[in-house]
């Protein structure tokens, strides 16, 4: 494989995603539908390498939908990556100066298995 190659295929595999408020308050990073094939399965855990140490996650959805509606459990449902206990709060923490439209990237390591997060940084 050339080099060229190489490049392509690592940028592939990273994604680059906005925060919102919502994310930021309630300690979750939101997933569009675009990149969801990804990331594992639903409730399947997968690790998240930041620079808070890695965390063990899970791809889930809104809990009440309201109207009746129950939450899409199968392989391919679920826009936020959430942990036990809030523990993407811990890194939130860390990076209090991020605000909502600042930009992040996750880079697959290794498919469904491990991830690493980073926060893009424009120069003024």
């Amino acid at each position: 494989m050339t080099r060229r190659q190489n490049d392509k295929q690592e940028w592939d595999r990273t994604i680059s995603l906005k925060l919102t408020k919502d994310s930021i308050k309630r300690n979750y990073i939101y997933i569009p539908s675009r990149y969801r094939n990804l990331f594992p399965p639903y409730k399947k855990e997968f690790l998240l390498e930041t620079d808070v140490g890695t965390l063990s996650l899970y791809i889930t959805s809104e809990k009440n939908l309201g109207y009746g509606l129950k939450v899409r459990e199968d392989s391919e449902a679920g826009t936020k990556i959430y942990g036990e206990k809030k523990i993407l709060g811990k890194w939130y923490e860390k990076h209090s100066e991020v605000k909502n439209g600042d930009t992040i990237i996750v880079k697959q390591i290794e498919p469904n298995k491990k991830y690493r997060l980073g926060i893009v940084r424009w120069l003024d």
